[in-house]
């Protein structure tokens, strides 16, 4: 996650969709109308974008730092790697002032 005014649209902004599940009260996702691929998406009550990693061109000079919903992942998945785990979201904290810095979002 950035801070919403941290990033800005190069180009395909106009491309975005999105999906809501009606009866959860945090899912939903943005994606590019043109070929699918998962797209950042603003979280207002926050003031940050949740940025999806295969989105990023590049390297954003960050690494993860903890695993969230652990015990629901798939037998196979990942192996926590020495990070912090959490059955489910991990308690509240400020927002971070690191992220990936003034990045542009958009098609190529």
């Amino acid at each position: 996650m950035i801070k919403s005014d941290a990033i800005r649209w190069l180009d395909g902004e106009s491309q975005l969709r999105s999906y809501k599940l009606p009866e959860a009260e945090r899912f939903g996702t943005h994606f590019c109308g043109n070929c699918g691929s998962l797209m950042p998406r603003q979280v207002p009550a926050l003031g940050m974008v949740v940025i999806p990693a295969g989105s990023l061109d590049s390297d954003p000079g960050i690494e993860p730092m903890a695993h969230i919903f652990y015990e629901s992942r798939a037998p196979w998945s990942c192996a926590a790697g020495g990070l912090p785990t959490f059955a489910e979201y991990p308690p509240p904290q400020p927002p971070s002032e690191k992220g990936v810095g003034e990045k542009g979002v958009g098609d190529k």
